[in-house]
């Protein structure tokens, strides 16, 4: 591990090792590590050195493979960017201007490409879920084969979703068999307010995406 290398205290390094790991999750993790096997795919089928740290050269062949032979989008290209970029400080190394204006350029054309090929019908993204869109998702779910009990356990939480504009993860645990009783929705989490015979549920969000950034500027008490 790279911290090793600073011949700290252990305490020190174990320290800065549980902060470094706090400030990412572990999806954008997962994000990181693809970035590297990508690396390593690209320079296998294209034969270009994409070993550490990345020149302005190197950054380019890997976009123009990434858009051109995996045909990704830039939004994704960008994301194995910032992966990237966060291999080079973990491994020790400044990390580069990855983004220079050719970079930029070359990613706005890509870009575009996807806007075209969008307006195209060719990209299919994600339907917003409407209301119309929700009475077809619980006829869906009535019509299926699910127990009934699990019948209103699914229409529950997609009007709870629903209604309260969540993102999925909020309420919902990452993983089908284990939770985070720390970031994962209990039922101590969810409380019932009567005012003028008008009942109103209140949800407790753990970790709020917005909040984020916000409480890591707090300071300790």
């Amino acid at each position: 591990m790279f911290l090793r290398t600073l011949e700290l205290p252990s305490e020190i390094t174990e320290s800065l090792a549980k902060w470094g790991n706090l400030g990412v999750t572990k999806s954008t993790w997962s994000s990181y590590k693809t970035a590297q096997t990508m690396l390593d795919l690209c320079r296998r089928e294209t034969g270009v050195c994409m070993d550490l740290p990345l020149t302005n050269a190197k950054t380019l062949a890997f976009i123009d493979w990434l858009a051109r032979v995996r045909k990704l989008r830039a939004a994704t290209i960008k994301t194995y960017l910032s992966g990237i970029r966060q291999l080079h400080i973990v491994q020790g190394l400044d990390a580069p201007e990855l983004r220079t204006g050719l970079v930029k350029l070359v990613l706005k054309g890509i870009d575009n490409r996807d806007g075209i090929a969008t307006r195209a019908g060719k990209f299919k993204g994600r339907l917003p879920m409407t209301k119309n869109t929700m009475l077809l998702f619980k006829k869906l779910t009535q019509s299926s084969k699910y127990a009934e009990q699990d019948k209103l356990l699914i229409w529950a939480v997609a009007t709870l979703a629903f209604a309260g504009a969540f993102r999925i993860h909020e309420i919902l645990s990452k993983a089908e068999s284990t939770f985070d009783p720390n970031f994962t929705l209990l039922g101590e989490d969810l409380t019932v307010s009567s005012k003028n015979r008008q009942e109103t549920l209140h949800v407790r969000l753990k970790c709020p995406k917005e909040s984020c950034s916000a409480a890591v500027a707090q300071p300790l008490p």
